[in-house]
Formats: structure tokens, C-alpha cells, sequence
């Protein structure tokens, strides 16, 4: 039987003192909450069953190199080299973090593997695969939230849990995924283009971060003009108008290069997380003045000087000239 291990990873000595004291500053806490593993990382091996998925879980290894893992404990997904991702009660103020998540339920898995597979991996080409991190953690769910004080007329507070589901989360050399539960088998097309936005999005900006995608210069020459300081107080519409998607591409500290990296990755996002008949739709109300809603932001209402059209459709082109399936995240489908 083929099998494979994630090897040890040697650690410097500075490395090691920061992750065993983390360690005993974690055990600190309740003990029905999961502490890191003292030391190194922790071996996986593969397979990690002998189900039919197994197979194919061997095969992305062998393809790509990643170890997709079903079986995992909480804190394999939670640690985060420098941190703790978990979400914990107001009361544990240094250890709060703002991810929930469980393992993948094995009756799923198969289910989980076959969307995985038509709805991401098939949608980039296969050398990029090669630049997925090591681990991929196959979960049931996935949530993030935070504890927020509600003052009371008293003067007293109580803590509030708000929660969301999120489809996928970038961890310290990992990646969790969710759709690995009975809810997968209740998704309808609209749930799993969503899967595909959101881990699309995410896989964009881990190939611009190793640079397989670069700016185009043609995007440049359209968009430089916006990368001034007058920009940092723009907000709304009026970031369209230059043809700037949220506040945070250009701020007072950036450089040229630096905005040009934020602006890409803002356009790789629009063509990647929305489809085609959304932007070119009806306007959408806007409520968050840093992040307007992009319903229909080709609009001449929006888009006053079509810049942002301009620079959606190099964007657009320059991933399908790279293999991306474009077409598939502009129709939906």
C-alpha cells in the first residue's frame, strides 16, 4: 500500500522557545479546550483509511503534493505558529482567536472530494496546483465569529456570540476546507459557486503572493494614476470613480508597488468571487463606505469614467490567457 508522511520540519532554537512557551501559556486554560502539540509539528500519514476516496486522496499527493486530512485534531487547525485561531469567551482575552471548526465526517468525505475537485481544482491548471499549502483539512464546518459586549443600562455588560459559516480558511501552512457533513448533500448551485468564489479567491491570492500572476503593464498604465495620496480619503463611489475597488489598496504609508499588488489582487477577486451578470446588474445599495458592494458596479452610475470596466476586462483576460477557467466564474456555472 502507498503511503506518505509529512516529514519534521527542523526548527531553530528561537522557533522552539516560542512554541513551547505558547504551549504552557495555552495549558494555562480550561482543560476541555485543545493546546497545542509541544515541540514540532506533528506527523500525518496517508492514507488515512481504506475507503474508495482514498484513492483520490492519494492521488492529489502524488499530483501535487498536498496531504488532504480528514482525521486531524482541533488544535492541528487552531495553531497558527505565533497564535491560537480558536474562538474562545471575552474572558480569555489572549488566547481569543475567531475560527470554529470540526473534522470532516467520513460518510461525506467522498462527497466533500468530488465538489472539490469540479468546483477548484479543476478551474486552475495543474502546475498551479503545486502551490497549495502542504496540509488541506477536510472539515464538517467551518465558522468564524466574535464575542462582542452589549452594555446594559446597569452599567454591566454581557458577551454575545455572533457567528458566520465560511467555506474555507488559510491557516499556518494549511488550508481548511468545509463541506465535509450531512449539509453537503442539501447544497444547491448557488451554495457551491459560492464554495468556488470564496476558494478561488483564495488560491488567486496565494499565486500572487508567489507571483505565477503578475500585474499586466497594460493594467498599470490604467491604474497608476490612482496610487496618490489623495486617493487615501477617498471612500464609496468615489473609489470607482478612479477606478479603485476598496479603501485599503492605496493607503498613506503605500508605495506604487504596493498599491499596484492590492489593486490586482482586488481585480483578481472581482472577476474570481462574482459573476458577470452580477457586476453588470443593478446597482446595489452601498452601506460599507471602505468596501461598496460591487452589484453592478459597471454602471454608469458607478463606473463614472469606466475604469473600472477597463481594467475587469484586462484582468479577466490575462487569467484565461493563464488557464483559468474565466468563464465558469463569469456565468455561475
Amino acid at each position: 500500500m502507498r503511503m506518505y508522511m509529512i516529514k519534521m520540519r527542523s526548527m531553530n532554537i528561537r522557533r522552539f522557545l516560542i512554541i513551547v512557551l505558547a504551549c504552557g501559556f495555552a495549558a494555562c486554560g480550561k482543560e476541555e479546550h485543545p493546546v497545542p502539540t509541544e515541540g514540532l509539528e506533528p506527523f500525518f500519514s496517508l492514507p488515512q483509511g481504506n475507503h474508495d476516496y482514498d484513492n483520490t486522496i492519494m492521488t492529489w499527493h502524488e499530483k501535487y503534493g498536498f496531504y488532504a486530512l480528514y482525521k486531524f485534531e482541533h488544535k492541528d487547525v487552531y495553531w497558527n505558529n505565533n497564535g491560537w485561531n480558536e474562538l474562545r469567551p471575552m474572558a480569555d482575552w489572549d488566547l481569543r482567536g475567531g475560527l470554529l471548526g470540526e473534522p470532516a465526517d467520513t460518510n461525506y468525505v467522498g462527497q466533500q472530494l468530488e465538489m472539490i475537485q469540479a468546483y477548484f481544482l479543476d478551474r486552475f491548471p495543474e502546475e498551479y496546483l503545486h502551490h497549495l499549502p502542504l496540509k488541506m483539512f477536510l472539515c464538517s464546518e467551518l465558522w468564524t465569529g466574535e464575542y462582542k459586549a452589549v452594555f446594559q443600562p446597569s452599567g454591566e455588560y454581557e458577551t454575545e456570540l455572533i457567528t458566520r459559516p465560511i467555506w474555507n480558511f488559510s491557516g499556518y501552512g494549511s488550508l481548511a476546507i468545509t463541506g465535509g457533513g450531512a449539509a453537503v448533500e442539501q447544497y444547491n448551485a448557488e451554495d457551491k459557486l459560492a464554495f468556488a468564489q470564496s476558494i478561488g479567491c483564495y488560491f488567486g491570492g496565494v499565486l500572487i503572493d508567489k507571483e505565477v500572476l503578475t500585474p499586466p503593464d497594460e493594467f498599470f498604465e490604467i491604474a497608476k494614476s490612482a496610487y496618490v495620496s489623495s486617493s487615501v480619503n477617498l471612500s464609496g463611489v468615489n473609489l470607482f470613480k478612479v477606478g479603485l475597488l476598496n479603501k485599503t489598496v492605496v493607503k498613506a504609508t503605500s508605495t506604487v508597488e504596493s498599491s499596484l499588488k492590492n489593486d490586482f489582487i482586488s481585480y483578481v477577486s472581482l472577476v474570481i468571487g462574482n459573476t458577470y451578470a452580477k457586476l453588470n446588474g443593478t446597482p446595489g445599495t452601498i452601506t460599507d463606505y471602505n468596501n461598496p458592494a460591487v452589484d453592478g458596479v459597471f454602471d454608469v452610475t458607478r463606473d463614472v469614467n469606466g475604469l473600472v470596466k477597463q481594467k475587469y476586462d484586462i484582468v479577466a483576460a490575462y487569467l484565461r490567457d493563464k488557464g483559468i477557467d474565466v468563464e465558469f466564474y463569469q456565468d455561475g456555472e
